[in-house]
């Protein structure tokens, strides 16, 4: 009997199994946390309309995952940072 070629996960079974998508590229991965949008825009004090306008149009940093968009924190967070110290000056 031939042996099973194990495949590589897809972004339905990383979604139903809760992973990110760094940890089934890179089990050394930094450790970054992904955010819903649902959850970033609990982060930044905003509706779920605008968080997903801000996802769509490329404001913030985000991929997507079959229909489920991803945000990186450490990327989002960074990218605001950017943003007020642009805007100050």
């Amino acid at each position: 009997m031939a042996a099973r070629k194990q495949s590589q996960p897809t972004a339905r079974s990383i979604i139903a199994r809760q992973e990110t998508p760094a940890d089934t590229v890179d089990p050394n991965a930094s450790g970054t946390r992904w955010l819903s949008v649902e959850e970033m825009a609990e982060h930044l004090g905003i509706g779920r309309s605008l968080a997903y306008q801000l996802v769509r149009t490329a404001q913030v940093p985000a991929a997507r995952l079959g229909t489920v968009w991803r945000i990186p924190l450490d990327l989002l967070d960074a990218s605001l940072l950017a943003e007020a110290t642009r805007r100050k000056e």
